[in-house]
């Protein structure tokens, strides 16, 4: 039987790592580059904290997707699309 596990909260972690560029000194970023790289550094640290124990905890891969109650477009279908294809096997 498969296992779906869904990591919520994945904006305050966009948030964290955007307000930590906000507050260094990235003067020649604007305010939307400061979004974009706060997302990509969310993502790694999403990686690093969270999916790198994980998946050392069951020994493998396990397909994810971050969600949020403030979601990005694309998020919930992927999350949709692993639970199909997940629950299909």
């Amino acid at each position: 039987m498969p296992v779906i596990v869904v990591f919520t909260k994945y904006d305050r972690l966009v948030d964290r790592e955007t307000m930590l560029l906000y507050n260094s000194p990235v003067d020649a970023l604007g305010a939307e580059d400061i979004f974009k790289h706060g997302k990509e550094k969310a993502g790694v640290a999403f990686e690093k904290e969270c999916v790198d124990h994980f998946e050392e905890v069951v020994g493998g891969h396990v397909p994810y997707v971050p969600v949020s109650s403030k979601s990005w477009p694309g998020y919930l279908s992927v999350l949709a699309y692993f639970t199909i294809s997940c629950s299909c096997l």
